[in-house]
Formats: structure tokens, sequence, C-alpha cells
């Protein structure tokens, strides 16, 4: 994008690591817009919610780690990083996506004071 290695990698140090400003903005700005993507396309789309969100995050999983981001140059080819980190990164984008359903539902029944749309009140209270 233009940006010299210089900037890209700049770091700040906390408790004696390195940590990188840029990565940690991308990660954290990525991980907020797709939660928000995520909720506003739930009340249109319930579907999108399989398996209370997990489907979505492995979906995410595999477009953004796995195809784009080494398309990109960004992070190297699947087949060349080990198998902890699509482990650690599979279930991590599983468990993020669950927390945001969890919290997606939770925010939406304290706002309208009823369950998802597609689930009418009758049936929550069986």
């Amino acid at each position: 994008m233009g940006f010299s290695e210089q900037f890209t990698h700049m770091t700040y140090s906390c408790s004696g690591w390195d940590l990188p400003y840029i990565s940690f903005i991308i990660h954290f700005a990525f991980s907020i817009g797709f939660g928000i993507l995520y909720a506003v396309a739930a009340e249109r789309w319930p579907r999108i919610k399989l398996w209370q969100g997990a489907a979505f995050g492995l979906l995410v999983w595999v477009l953004f780690p796995l195809v784009l981001m080494p398309a990109m140059g960004t992070v190297p080819a699947p087949w060349d990083q080990p198998f902890h980190e699509h482990f650690s990164e599979c279930f991590g984008h599983i468990f993020w996506m669950w927390v945001i359903e969890l919290t997606r539902r939770d925010l939406r029944n304290r706002i309208t004071g009823e369950p998802d749309a597609e689930f009418p009140l009758a049936l929550a209270s069986r």
C-alpha cells in the first residue's frame, strides 16, 4: 500500500515484548468491522447464524488467512505454515464469531425484549 517497512513494523514495548502497532490496528479493525457486518447481516439473513456463528467464523478463516492474505503476500502460503498455526487460527475464528453471536443475541433481546425474529416469542417461553 506504499508504506515504508519502517512504518509498518513500528512496535511498542510491553512487559519486555515488542508488539506491532500496525498489525494490531489492522487486526482489531478487521475484527470489529466483520463483527458489525455479521450482526447487521444476521438481522436480514438468519442463515448466516449457522452453528451460532461458527460457520461464518470458519468462512472468514478460509477466505482471509488461507486464501486472500497468502495471495497478497502478507503471510506465507498455507502449506508453508505450521499445522499449529492453522489449528489456532481455525478455532480462534470459531470462538471469535461465537462470542459475537452470543453478544449480538443478548443485546438484541435486551434492546427489543424479543428473541431473534425467526423465533416467535411464544416458542421462546416454552
